[in-house]
């Protein structure tokens, strides 16, 4: 079972979505990468809006720079939805080691 959910639970861990079973400090380590991960994408957005705001005045590059931000806005939603729906995808996590468990247990 660990081979199966190691691809996803380290991509998954490494943005905060995947749950963590330490105690103390380690249970808020998920929270934290939750808004690493929301400043980084906001660290390349902020800046990119003022300057297309303020600084562009070429239509092309403006052009150009809004599929950069595009990208990023889309990224920052998509994240954004996955912690939104981190409860349903540990319960999902949940049922799909309750089933391994119960075939393990059935051809044993």
């Amino acid at each position: 079972m660990r081979y199966v959910f190691k691809p996803s639970s380290w991509i998954l861990g490494s943005i905060g979505i995947w749950p963590v079973a330490f105690r103390g400090i380690g249970q808020h380590v998920s929270i934290i990468a939750l808004v690493l991960c929301n400043f980084a994408l906001g660290f390349a957005i902020v800046p990119c809006i003022l300057h297309i705001i303020y600084d562009e005045k070429d239509l092309n590059i403006r052009l150009k720079l809004s599929g950069l931000l595009g990208f990023c806005l889309t990224a920052m939603m998509k994240y954004c939805v996955l912690a939104i729906r981190r409860p349903k995808i540990l319960r999902c996590i949940e049922h799909v080691k309750s089933d391994w468990w119960q075939v393990g247990v059935v051809n044993t």
